[in-house]
């Protein structure tokens, strides 16, 4: 009866220990995959003002870019009131989204933020 006793005992351990063991290694491959996951998410977002990639040196900063727009504007950064400047990527193309009152009028810019180019330009 004890040795009956003893390899039930036996047969449960192992089998808990087995089973733990799965179900750690299951979790620890969740883990590992949601991490790949934020990474690539991560890893695809640009931050311009914190980036260090290389591909950062021909991205232009965020006072670049407003420079650029009160210039289209024809107006000086001091003339600018409640200025929003933020980065945008869509499609493919980053651009900085820029948002000014000057002078009484609104100003809604969007400026490429590889080239400089003005993408759109609303003043009204």
């Amino acid at each position: 009866m004890k040795r009956f006793l003893c390899l039930s005992l036996l047969f449960i351990c192992a089998l808990l220990v087995l089973t733990g063991c799965g179900a750690v290694n299951g979790a620890a491959d969740m883990v590992e995959s949601g991490m790949d996951m934020v990474g690539d998410a991560a890893h695809n977002m640009i931050d311009p003002q914190n980036d260090t990639n290389d591909n950062r040196a021909s991205m232009l900063t965020k006072k670049e870019a407003e420079d650029i727009a009160f210039g289209k504007a024809g107006v000086s950064r001091d003339e600018a009131e409640n200025i929003r400047c933020e980065y945008e990527h869509d499609n493919g193309r980053g651009y900085y989204e820029i948002e000014f009152y000057a002078n009484g009028v609104e100003y809604d810019i969007k400026v490429d933020s590889d080239d400089g180019n003005i993408m759109s330009f609303d003043k009204g």
